[in-house]
């Protein structure tokens, strides 16, 4: 807990970043930015691609670019748990959310030096999907 709010500056200083510069076209155009909080801890920083499959190819090729993302949010009615209790249900808000939610990384110890790689990245595979 000591460092707990060194560690709440730092993140928030870096997501201050990525909505500083994601939020700036060519990015703007093929992704939504989480809503600035000044409450949020940033555990995550979840970006929402607009078009169905990219979240994907991006996942792919952030990782062949050697940056590790996570996908995020698997809906409820989709764990076996739930299926058992409820059976199928549809909730395509949910899906809508899932299939496009990306969390890019953020966490206390990323340099600003690695947060641009991350949009350097970004920026290359928008080109490749142009």
């Amino acid at each position: 807990l000591n460092k707990l709010d060194e560690s709440l500056a730092k993140r928030r200083k870096l997501a201050s970043r990525y909505q500083q510069i994601l939020q700036e076209k060519p990015f703007s155009e093929h992704f939504d930015l989480p809503l600035p909080d000044e409450g949020n801890a940033w555990h995550l920083f979840v970006i929402r691609f607009k078009e169905p499959g990219e979240r994907d190819r991006a996942h792919k090729f952030l990782k062949e670019s050697e940056i590790l993302t996570q996908v995020h949010y698997v809906p409820l009615h989709r764990h076996p748990y739930f299926k058992k209790q409820v059976g199928e249900v549809s909730l395509p808000g949910a899906e809508k959310f899932f299939e496009g939610c990306l969390s890019i990384p953020l966490y206390p110890q990323l340099s600003e030096n690695e947060q641009d790689r991350v949009m350097e990245a970004l920026a290359r595979f928008i080109k490749r999907v142009k």
